[in-house]
């Protein structure tokens, strides 16, 4: 999970024509959200093959 993780940095910025599908969890993002929507996440890259991206999605604010 931990490369899988790292790896949608890069992947994201090299889209081309490949199908995205984001996990978005509940509008609280509270830690049980957050973690189901990465495991989910997770668990869909796993399953759907390597041409499809799945990316979880935060609903979190940026602190600068």
């Amino acid at each position: 999970m931990n490369e899988y993780l790292k790896s949608l940095h890069n992947t994201l910025k090299d889209l081309g024509n490949k199908k995205v599908t984001f996990v978005i969890g509940n509008e609280s993002c509270d830690l049980d959200s957050a973690v189901c929507a990465i495991v989910y996440a997770y668990w869909l890259h796993i399953n759907k093959g390597l041409d499809d991206i799945v990316c979880p999605l935060l609903n979190v604010s940026k602190v600068l």
